[in-house]
Formats: C-alpha cells, sequence, structure tokens
C-alpha cells in the first residue's frame, strides 16, 4: 500500500526536531500511554536510577511561549501568582506524575538487587497497568487511573492522579530476558509473559495473572479463588483468571532468544479469548498459543533480532487475516515479519495463525527502535549509529555503490529501502583525540622563517588562540565512523534559488508587531525582487518582481 507516485516529494519529507527536553537521568525505557479522556498520548519513561515521570505535550503553553510576549506573561503571572502554568515555561511539557520504584517498599532495598538484563516494561493492551522489572525476583506493577483527565490541573497523591498505589510482587523467575502482556478479553486480569532462562540455560516462556486489587500475582499453576459479590461491589463484574488449560506456556525454546511479540486473539466468537505470542530467536521464529494448541515455526538465517515494531496504516484498513512486524537485527538489516490467519475475505474461518513469513526488505543502521509512521516510512532509531527516517519501496532497486558482485546473493545486491533522511549521533564514542587547527597561512609563514633564520612568533601566537578539532572514533560495527568535531555555527538550507547581480539584501516583517521577518527584499540595478517562503513544510519560495528606477546610480526604493 505504499505510495511510489510521490517519489518527487522524498526529498523534502523530512522529521524536523520540535522538541528537545532535558531529562535528569539516562533514559532506559520508554512508553506510550492513552487516556480515555484525551486525544493524544502521554510519554511515561524509567530512568538508570529507579525513578519514573508520566509527562504530556501541553498546547497552551507551547502556544503562550510561541505568540505571547514577555508582558502579557508579567500581567497574568501577576493577576494569578499560584498559577503553574508558567512554570518551566521554555519546555512546553506538563508532568503527571512523577517517583522513584524504592519508596514503595523496604525489603526491595534489603534483599533485592539491580536486574541483570533490565530493566524491562511492559504496558496492559487495555490500560489497566504498567508492569516493569527492576529488580531480581520482584515486579513491579503500577495500576492505572482510567478516569484520569490530562487536561484538568495536577493534583498530589497517587490516588487522584494517573496512576494508583504501585507494589512490588516477587515472582520465582530470577532471569528475565523479556516480558510482554497478552491481549485478552475485559474479563480475564492481565496476563503478564515472561520469557526466562534457568540455570542450566534453558530458556521458556511462562504466563503470570497481575491482580491489582489484592496487590500479587496469581501464578500459572495457582487456582484463583472466586470472591464474594458484596452489596458495595462496582457495577464491573470481577476479573478472573483464564482457564488453567489455556494459560500460554512453552518450554525449552531457541537458545538465544531475547524478545516476546503479543498476537491478539482470532476475531471469531467460538475461539478462545486468550491471545499467543510470537518468540524471536537467533535461528528460528516461533508463534505459539497454548488455547488454541497451535505453535508454527519459520527458520532464519543465524542473527541477533533487536527490535521490532507493528505495521498499521493511520487510516486502520487493516486485513484481518495478515498480521505484519518489523523486525531490525545486529547487522542493520530490517527484515518484514508476515503472519497470517486462517479467515477468508467474508470473514470466514476459525482465525488460527496458519504460517509465517520471514523477508528482508535492505540495510539501514543498526536499529534499537523501530517505529511505523504509515504510508511506507520508517524511523529507525539507533544507539550505534545515524538515526534514519526510511522509505518501504513495492519493488527493489540496486544498492547504490555495491556494484554487481559475482559472490553476492540478489537480496545483497538490491534492496526495498529507501533513505530519505539521517539524524547524525557521535555516539558511542570509543575513543577520541584532541588534534590542533592549524591556519595554512600561519604555517607557511612558519615555514618561510625557518628557511631564513626567523621564528614564525605571529603564527605561533595565532595559532594558540584557534579552537581545536576532536577527532572521535564512533559508532559500533558496520556504522563505526571516523569524525571531526568543531565547536562553530551550522547553518541548514530551507530554500535555494539561483540569482547574479545582487546589490543589496534586507529582510522585511509581515507585520510591524511581528518579532521575525517574512520577507527577503534583493535589490538588483534595473528592478527589486521579494521573495517570502508560503509554506514551511514543503519550502515553495516565489519572487514578487517590481520594477525599480532605472539608474545605475541609485537604488529603488520601497518594498
Amino acid at each position: 500500500d505504499n505510495d511510489d507516485d510521490d517519489d518527487d516529494n522524498d526529498s523534502t519529507e523530512q522529521l524536523p526536531l520540535l522538541l528537545t527536553l532535558p531529562i535528569n537521568g539516562r533514559i532506559t525505557t520508554l512508553t506510550s500511554i492513552k487516556f480515555k479522556h484525551s486525544k493524544k498520548d502521554c510519554l511515561f519513561f524509567t530512568t538508570e536510577r529507579g525513578d519514573y515521570a508520566l509527562i504530556s505535550y501541553d498546547e497552551t503553553l507551547a502556544r503562550m511561549n510561541m505568540t505571547g510576549t514577555a508582558g502579557t506573561k508579567a500581567n497574568a503571572a501577576s493577576a494569578n501568582p499560584r498559577s503553574s502554568a508558567f512554570i518551566g515555561e521554555h519546555y512546553p511539557v506538563k508532568t503527571h506524575a512523577s517517583g522513584a520504584f524504592t519508596s514503595y517498599s523496604t525489603s526491595v532495598m534489603a534483599g533485592g538487587r539491580q536486574a541483570e538484563c533490565g530493566p524491562l516494561m511492559a504496558v496492559d493492551p487495555l490500560q489497566r497497568c504498567v508492569a516493569l522489572h527492576v529488580y531480581d525476583g520482584y515486579v513491579t506493577v503500577i495500576p492505572i487511573n482510567k478516569d484520569y483527565d490530562i487536561n484538568t490541573n495536577v493534583t498530589k497523591g497517587l490516588t487522584t492522579g494517573p496512576f494508583k498505589d504501585a507494589y512490588h510482587a516477587r515472582i520465582e523467575e530470577r532471569t528475565l530476558l523479556s516480558m510482554a502482556f497478552l491481549e485478552t478479553s475485559i474479563d480475564y486480569l492481565p496476563q503478564l509473559s515472561l520469557m526466562h532462562q534457568d540455570a542450566r540455560g534453558f530458556q521458556h516462556v511462562i504466563t503470570h495473572g497481575v491482580d491489582v486489587k489484592a496487590k500479587g500475582m496469581v501464578f500459572l499453576g495457582s487456582i484463583q479463588k472466586e470472591k464474594e459479590p458484596s452489596d458495595s461491589s462496582s457495577k464491573m463484574p470481577a476479573m478472573k483468571m483464564p482457564p488453567k488449560h489455556d494459560r500460554l506456556k512453552i518450554s525449552r525454546i531457541d537458545g538465544g532468544s531475547a524478545t516476546l511479540i503479543p498476537i491478539p486473539p482470532p476475531p471469531s466468537r467460538n475461539s478462545s479469548k486468550l491471545g499467543g505470542v510470537v518468540i524471536l530467536g537467533q535461528r528460528q521464529v516461533t508463534y505459539h498459543s497454548t488455547a488454541e494448541g497451535i505453535t508454527r515455526v519459520v527458520p532464519i538465517a543465524p542473527s541477533i533480532l533487536l527490535s521490532y515494531c507493528p505495521v498499521m496504516e493511520n487510516d486502520g484498513n487493516a486485513t484481518p487475516n495478515v498480521l505484519r512486524f518489523l523486525v531490525g537485527d545486529e547487522k542493520g538489516k530490517i527484515h518484514l515479519l508476515t503472519v497470517l490467519r486462517n479467515i477468508t475475505p467474508e470473514g470466514n474461518g476459525d482465525g488460527r495463525v496458519t504460517t509465517l513469513h520471514f523477508d528482508t526488505l535492505g540495510s539501514a543502521s543498526a536499529s534499537s527502535a523501530l517505529v511505523y509512521l504509515g504510508r511506507g516510512r520508517v524511523f529507525v532509531g539507533s544507539q550505534f549509529g545515524d538515526s534514519q527516517l526510511v522509505k518501504i519501496l513495492e519493488t527493489p532497486v540496486p544498492v547504490s555503490g555495491g556494484g554487481n558482485d559475482e559472490k553476492k546473493s540478489a537480496l545483497d545486491q538490491n534492496t526495498y529501502l529507501r533513505i530519505l533522511e539521517e539524524y547524525t549521533n557521535l555516539g558511542p564514542i570509543v575513543d577520541f583525540d584532541l588534534r590542533p587547527c592549524i591556519n595554512s597561512a600561519s604555517s607557511d609563514s612558519a615555514s618561510r622563517g625557518k628557511v631564513h633564520g626567523e621564528v614564525g612568533e605571529l603564527g605561533k601566537a595565532r595559532d594558540q588562540h584557534r579552537q581545536s578539532l576532536v577527532v572521535t572514533a564512533s559508532g559500533v560495527a558496520k556504522d563505526g565512523t571516523v569524525r571531526l568535531v568543531r565547536n562553530g555555527v551550522g547553518m541548514r538550507e530551507h530554500a535555494a534559488v539561483e540569482m547574479t547581480g545582487i546589490k543589496g539584501m534586507w529582510g522585511l516583517r509581515r507585520k510591524f508587531s511581528h518579532d521575525d521577518d517574512a520577507f527577503l527584499v534583493q535589490s538588483f540595478v534595473t528592478e527589486t525582487r521579494i521573495l517570502g517562503v508560503q509554506n514551511a513544510k514543503d519550502a515553495d519560495v516565489d519572487a514578487m518582481e517590481q520594477e525599480g528606477d532605472t539608474d545605475d546610480d541609485s537604488e529603488p526604493e520601497g518594498g
């Protein structure tokens, strides 16, 4: 469903940087949470020190910073000195909740330690809770308050805020490699699927229930006690565990597996209400559903799969019989994982998974995160090199600079990816060196001074005040580069027009009250031209020509 007829717009389609927000700490996990009373998502993230926060973009504060003046803000602040809208006015972000995991239980700090394979995070698809694995032997659960409205003022306390009281639940599995919430019906408790490794090195997948009201975990082999309804019970029916024979469990999966992808249950009414999981391994990709009694395996070339994202168009017209995921490995290759269901175009069939397909699209930077933006556009976030914005093509094109090598396969010589934009990333910097930046003129004068027996003191003094050049060894593996870094002013080109014979040039504002210039006046010998950027996104520049004086000694007046 990609649009290849708009190739002319690929060069102008970019992802501009809109906001940079400083965070006091190193972000370890990041996800989005959406409340039912809001049309926008909130960002939930954790830091390396065990802190968390929930933030959202504030359009009112952003509009105030862009259009408001200093006098207007000062008058508003004096009228309402307790208003919090002016706190951090340079960052239009509202903080809804923040805290630390160590404040919920002293037993964790007494007997627990930081997870070796963590932290891990998963959000329930029905937005009922957030699960995190921060400490070995524990799963931290933060219940979500569905009735919270992010547009109202932030109130203190977890019960009236976006989250309810969090708690640490003890688990038997020690070495967790991945975890994900299964997609279930509202009748069941949140089902948390865990991939763990035992002492002998075998890897298994097991599923536990998360009982938010009881602040605990319902383990796989346990039987949930039925609670008697009380007079003060809520209108919502009590959630329960799925039948014991339907709870997901699989032992001794492919060694080296590190990622779980939840798959929704079949849409058929007669089928199970509990979904399955796709397990990304180093030698095979496995789909398993205990409720359906199905296991599907597709072998792949040996690789370490690092990231994935679902492929869903913005219009929501997804076919129910096909599920697609983009998967990235450590070599920078991007693959397309297709899950086929037994559903006819008329909607008939049991909806069970029948086949898995794993196809390679092409190479990009080694991805730490993938985000599908729609219309075939994919953002490749990389910690090992430059992040990229790529486009998925319907037909393959030859790899640029690859040449025709008979030893290479057809997949190595052709690609379905086109790089639209790259975002510079200097990290990780393995090594660096500081080199002086010497002017060529001073070096020539110094060399001439040595020939005539003189010392180039002037050139040495000038070089001492010059900037030094930093040479960095950046990136990892195939994304490794040597880069030259120097402090200076960066220029970004928004529009370019070839013109000759300009005698003078200055800027004009659209209105006298505006702070920024909107037009560029160019003075020629026989005419005056006024240029203005009409659309900042497309950078369409139109020139409005105005005839001026023909006198060569005088420039035309006006604007």
